[in-house]
């Protein structure tokens, strides 16, 4: 059950991941310039206030870590935890039958 949930979030994930490459796409062309959203602003605009409470609340050490993801492209850090997630949900334990079982 665990590997089901861990595959439907990873696909919603990559889905999130397209929207954002596309997202980027569109204002690229529109600008004539590359332009990337960083996953500050997908975050300030999905949940504004949840993400300005957990950005406040960050210990000083994970400060440097969370602004370094949270400058990166959102499609990249999405499709990145995405495909991560997947890998987890489809790994499966290797089963060995006969004598290398005892082993």
């Amino acid at each position: 059950m665990l590997r089901f949930i861990s595959r439907f979030i990873g696909y919603w994930f990559l889905a999130g991941a397209l929207v954002a490459a596309v997202m980027d796409g569109a204002k690229t062309i529109a600008a004539n310039s590359l332009t990337l959203t960083p996953l500050a602003d997908v975050a300030k605009l999905v949940a504004p206030t949840a993400f300005d409470t957990l950005h406040a609340a960050s210990a000083p050490f994970w400060a440097p870590l969370a602004n370094a993801v949270l400058g990166c492209p959102a499609w990249l850090v999405l499709g990145v935890v995405g495909s991560l997630l997947i890998l987890i949900g489809t790994l499966r334990r290797r089963e060995t039958i006969g004598w290398d079982a005892a082993v």
